[in-house]
């Protein structure tokens, strides 16, 4: 029995033990430690699977609109004046691939990261090219998808680098980012 015990022992150790730079990995050798879910990286366009609390979601990028037009003109101060921001809208499809019904809101799962890598939250102004889902929300039973824009203002002279996408308000076990170009 100790030789058995002190033969799993070593291979134990073996196992864990770290490999030194370049040294071949022992065959049949697992990490004990599990990887890290990875958070998808896209380009606009493509569509990123993601988990919310209520399941299994694809979302698609479509389209970044720079800039977009306000319905009631250009982004203003606290006086009603022309302020230099711009209305920038990411139109995107959610599609529910769970086999339950979702609720969700995209101006609490979206975020726009600036040239000046700063984070942007939605602003709830409308746009002409596209609708904002019913404010934002959106309603779907299994199968189901929704297409709408969530809407930013940045100031002048910053660009979109990023559109980062949280389901479930951000409270999801996974997020996807899109590059913009």
């Amino acid at each position: 029995m100790a030789v058995v015990l002190t033969a799993c022992s070593a291979e134990t150790t073996e196992v864990n033990k770290p490999a030194s730079p370049g040294a071949p990995v022992p065959t049949g050798a697992q990490s004990s430690t599990p990887a890290a879910p990875a958070n998808p990286v896209a380009h606009v366009g493509a569509t990123l699977n993601l988990t919310g609390e209520s399941g299994p979601l694809a979302a698609t990028l479509s389209q970044i609109i720079n800039p977009a037009t306000g319905t009631d003109g250009p982004p203003t101060d606290d006086n009603g004046n022309a302020n230099g921001s711009t209305y920038i809208a990411a139109m995107l499809t959610i599609n529910n691939t769970s086999t339950s019904a979702r609720k969700d809101d995209a101006d609490n799962d979206a975020v726009l990261i600036g040239s000046d890598n700063q984070s942007y939250t939605p602003d709830f102004h409308s746009v002409t090219e596209c609708t904002d889902f019913s404010n934002g929300e959106y309603q779907l039973g299994p199968g189901e998808s929704a297409n709408g824009c969530v809407v930013f203002v940045v100031p002048p002279g910053i660009t979109p680098a990023k559109f980062k996408y949280t389901p479930s308000s951000g409270f999801g076990n996974s997020f996807g980012e899109w590059l913009i170009p």
